[in-house]
Parts: structure tokens; sequence; C-alpha cells
């Protein structure tokens, strides 16, 4: 949950931008900005083992 996420790196709160609010928020086109970490489609192939990784953070 956020709250987990905020305790573990110890923040007071925690908030995440939406790939249309990241946009917003910069003014500036979506070409000029990867948005793999929004959408899950990665420009490149990720190995086997870093996806694992990836996965196994998402779901602590």
């Amino acid at each position: 949950s956020i709250q987990e996420i905020a305790k573990k790196i110890g923040v007071d709160t925690l908030h995440f931008l939406s790939w249309e609010g990241m946009l917003a928020a910069t003014k500036d086109q979506p070409e000029r900005f990867c948005s793999a970490c929004f959408t899950g489609d990665y420009p490149i192939t990720i190995p086997e083992p870093l996806r694992r990784t990836k996965l196994s953070l998402e779901a602590d």
C-alpha cells in the first residue's frame, strides 16, 4: 500500500502522478518523455532477472 511504501522509505506522505498528470505538470509533449514506468511498455527488452526483481518489489 502507499502507506507501507511511505513508512519503508521514511516519509510522512507519498503521492503518485498519473501519466496525464505528469504531462500536465511539465506542460511538455509526451514524445519528450519515456512512459515505460507509467504504462509498462518498455522501449527495450528487460532481462528476465531484472523483470523478476521488479515484479517482486511491486508485490511487497
